[in-house]
């Protein structure tokens, strides 16, 4: 298409450091606010004028009302009107134009390089966005106008994917430039699926009204599943699509996808595309507006990157929809003949490492400390999951076996998560990083685990597949092919794992880590 522009023209493009970048950022910055606040201070003329015309008016005949003294004459007030439009309108064109001169260069120097850090790159193009076309199949609701920016195609894991932020609006012209009218602003991604799906089918909680060009008559489904049916409207015309679908499990997914994007969400299956509407209210990867910081910037940017990362994992986690048929199978059997289950082990570190991991290692499984004691520190509870988690003590199973099940390896892929606390006391950065070591658990099992040959997959604390634990409930584990032990309860310390393997077990102050393993 015209507009593409390929990965190649970015990286042939000189990159600044950031000093450099940062000096051009400035005046760029200076300039778009000084034409900003311009095109405000010329709003209040229009503003007072009109409000001054309607006092002594009457606008609609043209005629002096009876009981006004008008001290302007009505030429003279709509002139003063249409050139504070012209000029204010002008002043908003040259902030936009500075403001897409600032985009461009942190895409050529910042955004650019992350994202293909971050993915397989394919295409980039910080002015372009998703096709209309595309987004109409998504069945949003009514809308007529859209718009966009930062729009990139690339590779994450085996699944080819379109990312743009996204701007759908009602109105037409300048009302859709604005805030006017938007029915949904935020991220949008489309993921490519290998599955034919029998009919599209909708699962939304952004709030919108039906579209008006015969798509009203969506008819609604019933997931019984009360926490989902509570947060989600489910619209298909096929309702055998919907349950084949929308599994007990995937319904977990969705939900924990929801919490990690903290808004609304659009999600719609047609024409083998996921597309996934992320509701935020705002652009990612959007300029400061104050003097650049670049180091504040590329940590910005990497925590939005961080974002499509985890919605991403949450839904790879569906098997069904994103491998395809007898892949898992016919490349176990090619790794085996190949040998790859006992396959370099720096092979495994990289791939640690590629799927989020801080640092890893592979240790042998004699040199590890195992102890019955760590048992007797679980029944102490201080965790609270004693009793309330399938994979937790007592109902994880006695401890010598599972000691004697886990020496019967040979090796250990240990890796780990670091999370950031503001300080000693941030509880909430200690909960954001268990999730994020949750999310690295996941991408090791679809990537990693995959390898190797019956391997057995610890993590740290109780299992979280679930939102809640089927113990708490009394039902047996939903998922027991996806549930996770801690190292602790099968008796390794988890210290000397970490200085057995070299990697540090405590990382600084204001510093939290988590650690997982994968016996093989």
């Amino acid at each position: 298409m015209e507009n593409d522009v390929n990965v190649s023209s970015f990286d042939d493009t000189p990159k600044l450091d950031d000093d450099a970048l940062a000096e051009k950022l400035a005046p760029l910055g200076k300039r778009r606010a000084f034409f900003q606040a311009l095109a405000i201070i010329f709003m209040v003329p229009i503003i007072f004028l009109y409000l001054y015309l309607n006092i002594y008016y009457d606008t609609p005949h043209g005629g002096l009302r009876s009981e006004a003294t008008p001290e302007m004459g009505l030429g003279t007030a709509i002139s003063i009107m249409l050139i504070s439009c012209v000029i204010s309108g002008f002043c908003g064109v040259q902030a936009r134009k500075f403001n897409k001169k600032k985009k461009k260069l942190i895409g050529e120097n910042v955004l650019h390089g992350m994202l293909a850090e971050n993915f397989e790159l394919i295409e980039y193009d910080p002015d372009k966005s998703i096709e209309k076309g595309l987004l109409q199949d998504a069945r949003i609701g009514y809308w007529n106008s859209s718009a966009g920016s930062d729009f990139f195609r690339a590779k994450y894991g085996a699944v080819y994917f379109t990312f743009s932020d996204v701007r759908l609006s009602e109105g037409r012209g300048k009302a859709a430039q604005g805030n006017q009218g938007v029915i949904y602003r935020g991220q949008w991604l489309i993921l490519n699926i290998d599955k034919e799906i029998p009919s599209w089918l909708v699962v939304s909680d952004v709030l919108q009204r039906d579209r008006q060009d015969g798509q009203a008559h969506r008819p609604k489904v019933q997931i019984n599943n009360e926490d989902f049916d509570k947060k989600f409207t489910v619209r298909t015309r096929d309702p055998d699509t919907a349950f084949n679908i929308l599994t007990p499990h995937f319904m977990e997914l969705i939900m924990s996808a929801r919490a990690v994007a903290g808004c609304g969400m659009h999600i719609c299956f047609v024409d083998k595309h996921l597309h996934i509407g992320i509701n935020t209210g705002k652009n990612s990867f959007a300029p400061c507006k104050k003097a650049p910081n670049i180091p504040e910037l590329r940590e910005k940017v990497q925590q939005e990157i961080g974002l499509v990362k985890a919605i991403l994992d949450e839904f790879l986690l569906n098997e069904w929809l994103f491998e395809p048929e007898n892949q898992s199978v016919a490349t176990k059997e090619n790794y085996m003949k190949e040998g790859v289950a006992n396959m370099n082990h720096n092979e495994l570190i990289e791939a640690a490492v590629k799927c989020g991991a801080s640092a890893a290692a592979v240790v042998d499984v004699d040199k590890i400390t195992f102890d019955r004691e760590f048992r007797d520190a679980c029944e102490k509870n201080f965790c609270g999951k004693y009793g309330k988690n399938w994979t937790c003590p007592p109902d994880c199973g006695d401890i010598d076996e599972m000691m004697a099940k886990a020496k019967s390896y040979k090796h250990v892929l240990v890796f780990q998560s670091i999370g950031l606390l503001e300080d000693s006391y941030d509880i909430e950065g200690m909960q954001e990083a268990a999730k994020n070591h949750n999310k690295l658990m996941a991408a090791v099992a679809r990537d990693v685990v995959p390898l190797l040959e019956n391997p057995l997959r610890l993590g740290a604390g109780g299992c979280h597949v679930c939102e809640r634990c089927g113990k708490m409930d009394d039902i047996p584990c939903r998922f027991p092919e996806k549930a996770t032990v801690s190292l602790e309860a099968y008796g390794i310390s988890v210290t000397d794992l970490a200085s057995l393997s070299g990697l540090k077990y405590i990382n600084g102050v204001n510093t939290v880590t988590f650690f997982g393993g994968i016996l093989f």
